[in-house]
């Protein structure tokens, strides 16, 4: 989640989600959306504050050495789409959209996560994977997830843990949104944060 890059997002007209560079057309954000992608704005300025305090600031540079994308054995790895941090494709996207994202490479199988839905897709001779959340799933199942690769072939894993100690520990954290996260972490079921008023 990422702030709107607008001084004053409340008097846009008009937002578009940007798909071009998959070949696929821009899709106009509908009013509900939008009230939506505000929320997450409210939501951003408080959290990511919080998580950096956390982190402290020997951990943020260590983490902006990483690289954005690794390239190994055949694999590529990474965090949403190449040159992208924020958007990636859902699990039920097209197999075109799927290869035009990931298969533009030498690899034969993708790893992303951003999304929190773990799957696995053969789309010809490209094996697309998403590993899922190792403790925040959106996809029903509270259970913590992984992908596990074995000879190139990747298996998606779940995992049992104490999702009420982790509660209590945001809690106990005082995180800004923790009833929020909560909820998400009992369900395994994303759901829009209140926006804030005033």
């Amino acid at each position: 989640i990422r702030p709107l890059p607008y001084l004053n997002a409340a008097r846009l007209v008009s937002l578009y989600e940007d798909r071009s560079r998959t070949g696929f057309p821009r899709k106009q954000f509908t009013p509900a959306n939008f009230v939506d992608c505000k929320a997450q704005t409210a939501i951003f300025e408080d959290v990511a504050p919080y998580t950096r305090e956390k982190l402290g600031e020997e951990r943020v540079a260590w983490m902006r050495t990483l690289p954005a994308e690794r390239h190994a054995h055949g694999m590529l790895l990474l965090h949403a789409r190449p040159g992208e941090l924020w958007q990636a494709p859902p699990p039920d996207a097209e197999d075109e959209e799927l290869s035009a994202t990931y298969g533009q490479g030498d690899a034969s199988l993708a790893v992303y996560g951003h999304i929190h839905r773990p799957f696995v897709r053969s789309i010809g001779q490209l094996t697309v994977a998403n590993s899922g959340g190792a403790g925040m799933s959106y996809d029903g199942d509270p259970r913590a997830s992984y992908l596990l690769i074995r000879d190139g072939r990747p298996t998606v894993r779940r995992v049992e843990y104490d999702i009420e100690a982790e509660v209590r520990e945001l809690k106990r954290r005082c995180h800004p949104h923790a009833d929020w996260l909560a909820s998400i972490l009992r369900t395994g079921r994303f759901t829009m944060p209140r926006a804030r008023h005033g």
